[in-house]
């Protein structure tokens, strides 16, 4: 090849039979010679020779080239300059550089010249064929490193989920032992006397906790006072809920009178529930928040049956004066009285529970007397649709069924350690306090409507309080 036609060669790719390399041919002079530019290509790193694709022509091909003495395995690092790849004489090989005999076996210049002269003949003369194993070199190169990618991905996908598992059994087991410490339940005979109360209720109750963060946390878990402390704890947010509905109404629709009215069976419910779900919580604290708590819990009772006669009484007799004073002075003495009893420690005690049931039962009978004198003052066939106060007594009943319930320990006394979690005296009892609050709302908001659409009062009756 002559000096122009070597000046007119362009720079040119020639895949070598190592996949690991390509070698760039750089355009040479007369005075040059080509230079062998080496550079890794990593998605052919995992292949052989060019002879793995098993196709006839090739195979006949080199075949041909056994004669040459050069054989039909290719060199994979052409780190040999000694020969010309456009068949040129060879020139000086380079020195090696110290020790890469040994990691590279040399290559002597005819097996590189047997080599080149396969690839060539065979893109000269079956230019489909080396495009075809061309083609199946890439596709093995894309399906390996695809199958690498998949297993690679699988990997990591299995490690995460043992991960994951790991973690979640970690969880587990600091959960349970989070909950076995904060949950320790013993027998009734356990416990220490000043926590004894109910001996037909025979297990799952709380152990002393001297902490109160223990005893707040004990609500999320099962034991005899959880459905003590859920049915009053829900029963003041849905107080709460509504009495800030209805105090905030624009005064359009309700007058700042009514609300004051409103206010004060507002604030019984909801002192009553809310010192309701904090004693039977932290009950067992100790001997003595037991007691204070109990006191607490004794008072806000006495607060929810103030609480109810006000509205009523307002309503009831909101054009009779004297007998709304006399009623309302008497229910706030015996109030005040039930609340003074409730304050004495030996009040509390367990064999103290019939006086307690007896007390708040007669308290709240003691609307009797009122309510007869209304239904007498109204009309015994005209008060009762009109001023719903079939919904006051049934609030009056629910109330005086509750209390019963409780006084005589029933259905526990009949099922012995059959009603240590569910279905308690107790617990009847607190959930006919909540329904009987909501109608003594409801039946109350009645009677309003009706005294406020009913029209002024007579002149010789007066209408204020």
């Amino acid at each position: 090849m002559g000096n122009d036609s070597m000046q007119l060669v362009t720079r040119h790719r020639v895949t070598m039979a190592s996949p690991e390399d390509v070698i760039e041919y750089a355009p040479v002079g007369p005075e040059t010679v080509p230079r062998c530019h080496r550079r890794r290509v990593s998605e052919f790193s995992q292949f052989s020779e060019l002879d793995r694709f098993e196709l006839p022509e090739v195979s006949r091909l080199l075949e041909q080239d056994e004669g040459s003495g050069g054989g039909h395995a290719l060199p994979s690092t052409p780190q040999d300059d000694s020969y010309d790849p456009m068949e040129r004489a060879p020139v000086t090989a380079r020195p090696p550089a110290p020790g890469a005999a040994a990691r590279s076996p040399a290559r002597s210049p005819a097996r590189h010249r047997s080599a080149d002269s396969v690839q060539r003949r065979l893109r000269q003369r079956h230019p489909a064929i080396a495009q075809r194993a061309s083609d199946e070199l890439v596709d093995q190169v894309i399906n390996r490193e695809e199958s690498n990618s998949d297993l690679d991905f699988s990997q990591l996908a299995h490690n995460a989920i043992e991960h994951a598992e790991e973690l979640v059994h970690k969880a587990e087991e600091f959960a349970h032992k989070v909950w076995a410490a904060g949950t320790r339940l013993v027998s009734f005979h356990a416990l220490p006397p000043w926590a004894q109360d109910n001996d037909y209720i025979h297990k799952s109750h709380r152990a002393p906790m001297p902490s109160f963060y223990a005893c707040f946390r004990s609500i999320f878990y099962i034991h005899t006072e959880t459905i003590n402390i859920w049915t009053h704890l829900l029963g003041c947010i849905g107080f709460v809920i509504i009495a800030t509905y209805f105090l905030t109404r624009p005064s359009v629709e309700v007058d700042f009178q009514e609300k004051l009215v409103f206010s004060c069976f507002f604030a019984g419910a909801i002192v009553c529930m809310g010192a309701s779900f904090t004693f039977h919580t932290v009950g067992c604290h100790s001997k003595r928040v037991l007691r204070l708590f109990s006191k607490f819990d004794y008072c806000g009772i006495s607060l929810l049956i103030v609480g109810s006669f006000i509205p009523w009484l307002y309503y009831g007799f909101y054009c009779s004066f004297v007998p709304k004073v006399i009623y309302l002075t008497c229910v706030i003495c015996l109030g005040s009285a039930c609340m003074i009893v409730s304050l004495v420690d030996k009040f509390g005690e367990p064999e103290y529970r019939m006086l307690r049931a007896g007390l708040f039962l007669g308290f709240g009978l003691s609307g009797v007397v009122p309510a007869v004198h209304y239904l007498y003052s109204e009309g015994w066939f005209n008060s009762v649709p009109l001023t719903a106060v079939g919904y006051l007594a049934l609030m009056g009943a629910l109330y005086v069924a509750g209390a019963l319930l409780y006084a005589f320990r029933v259905p526990e006394r009949w099922f012995p350690g059959k009603c240590d979690i569910y279905f308690q005296s107790h617990q009847i009892f607190h959930v006919l306090v909540v329904a009987a609050a909501m109608v003594h709302y409801h039946g109350v908001s009645e009677l309003a409507m009706h005294r406020l659409t009913n029209g002024e009062c007579a002149s010789d009756q007066h209408l204020v309080l």
